[in-house]
């Protein structure tokens, strides 16, 4: 995926070719025909884009289809989902995978709800999951660093692993086990 996403950025060339073209003085000529051909995909997903819609099964239910067509294109337009949904494309075109993260907003003054494109290098999942949607996968695991102070005030209970972990190396699973049972936390 890393070598797609460098063709897509025109590094096509290695690190030999590279040296023997500064020392022969032979002048380096790449066309980049993967780059035009993604932007020509990204730019009809783009043009193509539609708002999304929420159709009612029968003519009864068409006043709550509008109210739920009106909510669903304020979060749409609040939380950027398009954006995000454009990113996760392009990230799918030249890597084969991209990933969008829905979630409530940690900020109490912004939008409920946020949608970010999440960099592939961050996100587990389960790979006996056989839909490409990954809807059938047991877990998805989004990899994040925060800051430690900001760890304790989340995971208030796991405190003391956290700065264990934190300043003296990885915990095994017996240290876990370990500090878990001597507190009361976890049992076998």
């Amino acid at each position: 995926a890393n070598k797609c996403a460098d063709y897509y950025d025109h590094k096509q060339s290695s690190q030999e070719r590279i040296q023997r073209s500064l020392e022969t003085g032979e002048p380096m000529s790449t066309i980049n025909l993967i780059q035009r051909t993604i932007n020509g995909a990204l730019g009809q997903e783009a043009k193509t884009r539609l708002s999304w819609k929420a159709e009612p099964d029968a003519a009864v239910f068409d006043d709550i289809a509008a109210v739920l067509n009106e909510r669903l294109h304020e979060t749409s337009r609040e939380s950027n989902a398009d954006m995000a949904i454009s990113e996760a494309y392009k990230s799918m075109l030249t890597t084969g995978i991209g990933w969008v993260e829905v979630k409530r907003a940690t900020n109490p003054l912004a939008y409920p709800i946020s949608a970010t494109a999440v960099h592939r290098n961050m996100v587990w999942h389960d790979w006996r999951a056989r839909n490409s949607d990954k809807s059938d996968a047991n877990w998805v695991i989004v990899q994040k660093w925060v800051d430690l102070e900001e760890a304790m005030v989340l995971l208030p209970k796991y405190r003391e692993l956290l700065e264990i972990g934190c300043h003296s190396g990885p915990i095994t699973d017996s240290m876990a086990n370990t500090i878990l049972t001597s507190r009361g936390q976890f049992e076998d």
